[in-house]
């Protein structure tokens, strides 16, 4: 009967202290639900399909944490800068080939600018990308326009001064003004539809995607 006691009193004490530590961990500063942090604040911002992987670097050299993400359902990886308030701007999206799901970032050819590492799902190779001042994608003006072509579209974001090309679904657009924050150009024609923008210059180019809409105007509508 001892014993059959002694075993009782010892499971009820094995049963209460891991009871007392659980309570213990969901009762301590900053864990559990005692302490819960506040995420009432949500932002988000667009990068490209299924997003995967994050890492932070001050990729733009403004003192800013960046974001990159790498997106294994396009195929890019996406850029957002930080405007210093917790809020980004969309910027560039790199092309990384079959299966983007990992990154991480430093100073791998020793020239003071943070680098990107990729490694990628779908393949063997690894994509470094240099920090170099590559064209950036902030802003596209207007975003739509008639199949046709022949809409003026100002394109604005940094280190555009060396564009060589601008592309609007795969087609050339023709640059008529350029300078390092804008490219004027007038657009290609086009099917109907959303189309990536491409900013190509000799450090690489920058995607944004969908970014301008190509729309059927009545005008070309009763003409057919």
């Amino acid at each position: 009967m001892n014993a059959a006691k002694r075993l009782r009193d010892s499971r009820q004490a094995t049963l209460f202290a891991c009871f007392a530590v659980a309570l213990v961990a969901f009762s301590m500063p900053g864990t559990g639900f005692a302490a819960c942090p506040d995420f009432a604040t949500v932002t988000t911002a667009r990068v490209g399909e299924q997003p995967i992987a994050i890492t932070i670097g001050d990729f733009n050299r403004d003192s800013k944490p960046d974001l990159a993400v790498a997106n294994s359902g396009s195929n890019l990886v996406s850029v957002l800068a930080s405007n210093g308030d917790g809020t980004f701007t969309p910027g560039a999206h790199y092309f990384a080939e079959q299966n983007p799901i990992s990154l991480a970032v430093g100073d791998l050819n020793g020239n003071g600018r943070i680098d990107l590492a990729v490694a990628g799902g779908g393949s063997s190779h690894l994509w470094i990308f240099s920090g170099n001042p590559v064209a950036c994608i902030s802003t596209v003006s207007p975003d739509s326009g008639s199949i046709i072509g022949g809409q003026p579209v100002v394109i604005r974001g940094a280190n555009l001064g060396h564009t060589s090309s601008v592309t609007f679904g795969n087609v050339k657009a023709v640059i008529t003004e350029q300078t390092e924050t804008s490219i004027t150009v007038i657009t290609p024609a086009h099917e109907e539809g959303a189309v990536d923008v491409v900013v190509t210059s000799g450090a690489g180019s920058a995607t944004e995607i969908r970014a301008y809409t190509y729309v059927r105007t009545k005008r070309h509508a009763s003409s057919m």
